[in-house]
């Protein structure tokens, strides 16, 4: 028999979705493979679609966007990449076409942009 007062949750699964053996399943049908520690995101994390293609990939601290990013058109063709500091992109972006050609550069100080040439 089993026995529940108050509220009942699992601590691995909030409204996004559920944690299991290492990744996170999104229930729109996305996952997330990386280590949860406390139940917030930390360390290495890797994103994909629908179809298992890699979507962005970078690490997290405590559940924030922190440190390098890498975003990913469709073709597997990166889209963008940059730093994060505590979820406000920080320092020099870069940006790709679907081609893979490189048509933008951006400095963001704190989650805005400062500086932008574009190729």
């Amino acid at each position: 028999m089993f026995l529940c007062v108050g509220s009942c949750f699992n601590p691995y699964e909030n409204q996004e979705g559920y944690y299991e053996s290492g990744s996170f399943y999104f229930y729109t049908g996305k996952k997330g493979e990386g280590q949860l520690l406390n139940g917030k995101k930390n360390g290495n994390w890797i994103f994909y679609d629908e179809t298992r293609k890699i979507i962005s990939k970078g690490t997290f601290e405590n559940d924030l966007l922190h440190g390098r990013w890498t975003f990913f058109h469709p073709n597997n063709q990166k889209t963008s990449e940059g730093n994060f500091i505590h979820d406000f992109q920080d320092g020099k972006w870069l940006f790709w076409n679907e081609n893979g050609e490189l048509y933008r550069e951006t400095v963001f100080e704190r989650g805005k942009a400062v500086s932008t040439v574009d190729y």
